[in-house]
C-alpha cells in the first residue's frame, strides 16, 4: 500500500474503505489486480471521472455502471464496476463476475 499512496495512486481507497486490493505477480511485476470495497458517494464519483478523464468508458450493466479501459495500452486494471455503495476492479470482466458474485459486500 505505502507503494501505490507514493505514486499517489487512488487505489489504496480499497483498502482505506475496508476492502481488499491484491496484486499479481510474477515476481517481477504486477500483470493483474483485482479489489473491491464499500465506497461513498462523493468518492465514487471522483473515481468515475477520473476514469472518463483516463479514457474509460461507461456503460450500464446490471446493478450497476461498468468502466472499461478500451485503449490499448497495457496495465493491470480493465474493468471497473460501481453498484449502490461499493466499487469492484479487476482484469477483465470474467475476473470482475467472479469478485462480485463471491464478495461479502454483495450480500
Amino acid at each position: 500500500m505505502n507503494k501505490i499512496r507514493g505514486e499517489g495512486s487512488t487505489l489504496a481507497l480499497f483498502v482505506d474503505n475496508g476492502g481488499v486490493l491484491c496484486p499479481v505477480t510474477n515476481g517481477m511485476r504486477v500483470s493483474e489486480m483485482y479489489g473491491f470495497s464499500p465506497i461513498d458517494a462523493e468518492q465514487a464519483a471522483a473515481q468515475k471521472a477520473e476514469l472518463v478523464a483516463d479514457g474509460f468508458t461507461a456503460s450500464p450493466s446490471g446493478d450497476g455502471e461498468l468502466y472499461s479501459d478500451t485503449a490499448d495500452r497495457e496495465g493491470a486494471i480493465f474493468v471497473y464496476l460501481f453498484t449502490d455503495g461499493h466499487w469492484y476492479a479487476a482484469y477483465d470482466t470474467v475476473r470482475l463476475d467472479e469478485i462480485v458474485a463471491n464478495s461479502p459486500l454483495a450480500s
